[in-house]
């Protein structure tokens, strides 16, 4: 509905490509993953505490890919090759004399972010004109 609000007032047109940008790349650590099996029956959630740690339970890595890209204001592929669902804590610390977030990656979760360059989907804008008045 909101693509042919968009398509229709502003003429736009869209199309979804691959470009090759700079990239984290998340990858099993050297001491394996410590993702756990969620237990029989847990629902779905993520729940965030007041110190900024999350809490993912029963969810696919696209939670902490997800997670990890909006820290980092750059986009993270998943080349682990875990495909389950997992539970599993992320305490990233925002206190400066801490562990860096990617010692807390390898520490916490037994995973590791490479900086690289990756192909990833984009939305590309083919065309768009200034509204009509009404």
């Amino acid at each position: 509905m909101l693509q042919n609000l968009l398509a229709d007032r502003f003429k736009l047109s869209i199309h979804r490509g691959i470009k090759e940008v700079t990239a984290y790349s998340l990858t099993i650590g050297k001491n394996g993953s410590k993702l756990a099996d969620p237990p029989e029956g847990q629902a779905s959630k993520v729940l965030v505490d007041d110190h900024g740690g999350v809490v993912f339970q029963n969810i696919t890595l696209a939670g902490i890919v997800n997670t990890l890209a909006n820290i980092l204001g750059q986009p993270v592929v998943d080349k682990t090759g875990l495909t389950g669902r997992y539970t599993y804590t992320f305490n990233p610390n925002a206190d400066p004399s801490g562990p860096s977030l990617f010692t807390a990656v390898e520490e916490q979760l037994g995973l590791k972010l490479e900086s690289g360059r990756a192909p990833v989907e984009v939305l590309q804008v083919d065309h768009v004109e200034r509204p009509s008045a009404n």
